[in-house]
């Protein structure tokens, strides 16, 4: 599913569907940088 939040255009979502994924993280995330952190609660 499409996840968007139209009321603010610099808010978004990453959703990552695992069982679509090859197993090798480096081939779809190949760099990573530290750009804040989240809560899931």
């Amino acid at each position: 599913p499409s996840i968007a939040f139209l009321d603010d255009l610099e808010k978004w979502c990453l959703v990552l569907f695992l069982e679509k994924l090859p197993d090798d993280s480096n081939e779809f995330l190949p760099t990573v940088k530290v750009a804040g952190s989240f809560k899931i609660s």
